[in-house]
């Protein structure tokens, strides 16, 4: 039986046909990065992945954006990306 692993999709989603194309593709999980969208599109963008049967991980890169991300509804994995790039 040969395995599949998990594939992540790594590019700066910033428009919700980016998540289509992904899944076509053959995508397992989409990262949203939460310095670069609204929350609207956090939560908008979560719901297609969900809708899709993506995971979604939203990434943060202080503890200022963790706490804003952890109130938005429907966020169930949080990346923690604090290199200085």
């Amino acid at each position: 039986i040969p395995m599949q692993c998990p594939l992540l999709c790594k590019e700066f989603i910033v428009d919700a046909w980016q998540i289509y194309y992904a899944r076509t593709k053959g995508t397992d999980a989409i990262l949203l990065i939460a310095a670069v969208l609204p929350d609207l599109d956090i939560k908008y963008m979560t719901k297609i992945c969900k809708l899709l049967g993506l995971a979604t991980v939203v990434v943060v890169h202080d503890e200022m954006e963790m706490d804003h991300v952890l109130g938005i509804e429907g966020i169930e994995l949080i990346g923690i990306n604090n290199r200085n790039l």
